[in-house]
């Protein structure tokens, strides 16, 4: 059952956060036009309208979207999110920032709901980086593939279990990978609540090329983000299901 007192104090507090945090409300419209301008439809994603409006700013937007499931199935999905937005690259100061308001919009469900989110984080960049053309096998997690990689030596057995098994400590990833990416420390050092990796974590776009990351609430997913790459410009933000987080 949805709880319309919960959506509407997790939405209110949220915007709250974004505010105190330097967000400036944008507002897109719930429709889009196919490729060849001849249909309307409901639009699935406003990271990539968000992108295409801004350069060089830090914005939050709210309002529903269809997604189709894995099985075909539309979903009406009522998203709250901010992204920062850089003309060329971003800046250290701007992946601290977008950690810091991901911990307060956790911790402000944490207090509402009274129940723990569960952070989940990988890194496309750093699996692609390393595995290559393998990496889609840890994507898909094909275990027969990447067990005969291992076997036939072209494939290194430490480094195909830190990539294939979910993890609750940084350093065992370091322990394996020398040069952990700076935004993947940044995150594990900022946000306080329970956090796992899975570096084969697998991203529902194609934007996205370093971190990423999908917050779960009883086993239910309730947001997701990551730093991706559209076009010239670089960003980092992260939208949160509002539909989902106000189940009871």
């Amino acid at each position: 059952m949805l709880s319309s007192k919960i959506l509407k104090n997790i939405e209110f507090r949220t915007v709250e956060i974004f505010e105190e945090d330097g967000f400036e409300e944008i507002h897109i419209p719930i429709l889009d036009f196919s490729p060849d301008k001849r249909a309307l439809h409901i639009r699935e994603d406003f990271t990539y309208e968000v992108v295409k409006l801004i350069q060089d700013k830090k914005v939050y937007y709210r309002g529903n979207i269809i997604r189709t499931s894995q099985f075909g199935k539309p979903k009406e999905i009522y998203q709250i999110g901010c992204e920062i937005v850089r003309s060329v690259s971003l800046k250290e100061s701007d992946v601290i920032d977008c950690a810091k308001t991901l911990n307060r919009v956790i911790q402000e469900i944490e207090k509402i709901t009274d129940q723990k989110v569960l952070l989940m984080i990988g890194h496309y960049g750093l699996t692609t980086s390393i595995l290559k053309d393998s990496s889609n096998l840890f994507f898909v997690k094909n275990i027969t593939k990447i067990s005969e990689l291992v076997s036939s030596g072209k494939l290194d057995r430490r480094l195909a279990r830190i990539f294939f098994k979910v993890v609750k400590d940084l350093d065992e990833i370091k322990a394996v990978i020398k040069d952990v990416p700076e935004d993947i420390e940044i995150f594990s050092k900022i946000i306080k609540s329970q956090k796992v990796y899975n570096l084969s974590e697998k991203v529902e776009k194609d934007y996205y090329d370093g971190i990423i990351f999908h917050g779960f609430l009883e086993e239910r997913k309730i947001l997701g983000g990551g730093k991706y790459r559209i076009d010239s410009k670089e960003g980092i933000g992260f939208s949160l299901n509002l539909f989902s987080v106000g189940i009871i």
